[in-house]
């Protein structure tokens, strides 16, 4: 078991995005505990890509949590408040960073390694960047309205 077991939780998400891949693409596999989606890339050939635990959407929410424990330590808590917003904002990065997974193996099925830099280091660290400071907004609103 690696490290917290985010190796299972890379498994999972890649188990997930393999899924939504799968319609688009016309295929996609998955072996199940690998953290490996397959994409169908032309000329019957697959390429492997790796949901890894710094990718993962549970990096993208250590923000969240932090700003959530720090924030029900004042003294103008409002626990249910909190949760409820932790909660969304924890969903909203989980959806995003599936997103994410679908747009890089699109990008890479359909454009190679152009494909892959761009929607893996711009537009999807972006997507999930955007989801993250949403997520916070709506914490920290939250926790005042």
């Amino acid at each position: 078991m690696g490290l917290l077991g985010l190796d299972r939780w890379c498994a999972w998400e890649a188990a997930v995005g393999a899924r939504a891949i799968a319609p688009l693409l016309g295929s996609s596999y998955h072996a199940p505990g690998s953290p490996l989606i397959f994409l169908p890339v032309g000329d019957g050939r697959y390429r492997a890509l790796e949901v890894t635990w710094q990718c993962s959407s549970l990096v993208a929410s250590l923000p969240i949590l932090l700003v959530a424990a720090a924030a029900s330590l004042l003294p103008s808590a409002r626990p249910r408040a909190t949760i409820l917003a932790s909660a969304a904002g924890l969903a909203i990065v989980a959806v995003a960073n599936q997103a994410r997974i679908v747009l890089i193996a699109v990008a890479t099925a359909r454009w190679g390694d152009d494909g892959f830099t761009l929607s893996h280091r711009l537009v999807g660290s972006g997507l999930v960047l955007v989801s993250v400071i949403g997520s916070l907004a709506l914490l920290v609103r939250g926790r005042h309205g």
